[in-house]
């Protein structure tokens, strides 16, 4: 099975990523930043321990930040003309 995890920024995204690919030994696929920033990872070969693995890390980042959610902001609203690729 596989699974689409959907994040806000790709920090997050790319935290998760490397989260995976650690505890996991597979790899994975992400797609690029969306025009409101936010960023999916799909991951492959999904069962039930790595459902685990899922849920402790989003139990993890729960109501946490991103650590350059202040960059993108003040980046987004200086550059306004900048389009994000969907």
């Amino acid at each position: 099975m596989k699974a689409t995890l959907s994040f806000n920024d790709i920090d997050t995204a790319k935290q998760f990523a490397s989260y995976w690919s650690c505890n996991t030994l597979t790899g994975h696929d992400m797609t690029a930043v969306k025009s409101d920033g936010s960023v999916d990872v799909i991951v492959y070969n999904v069962t039930d321990e790595k459902k685990q693995l899922i849920d402790s890390f989003i139990a993890s980042t729960a109501d946490k930040p991103s650590p350059n959610a202040e960059h993108w902001a003040r980046l987004r609203r200086d550059y306004p003309a900048i389009e994000r690729a969907e």
